[in-house]
């Protein structure tokens, strides 16, 4: 019965842990300013390509935005600059 107990022991974790890495995300930050003068831009939409969720830029053009480990291209667009 041990050997079983000590199976059952090695085995689940190691099909648990790629799940675990597949669900892991990461926090990006950054700041959307206005090429020619610098200025911050407020309300500049912040998108990974190929998604549908995303963020918004504060009144400082700073933005957080959670993400998975796959490489991501960043949309940024805005009305006005």
């Amino acid at each position: 019965m041990k050997p079983k107990r000590l199976l059952a022991g090695i085995v689940a974790p190691v099909l648990i842990l790629p799940l675990q890495l597949l669900v892991q995300h990461r926090v990006i930050s950054g700041r959307v300013i206005n090429p020619v003068d610098g200025s911050p831009v407020m309300g500049a939409s912040v998108v990974p390509k190929c998604s549908t969720t995303g963020t918004t830029t504060n009144a400082d053009g700073a933005f957080t935005l959670r993400i998975g480990n796959e490489v991501y291209i960043l949309v940024v667009s805005a009305m006005e600059i």
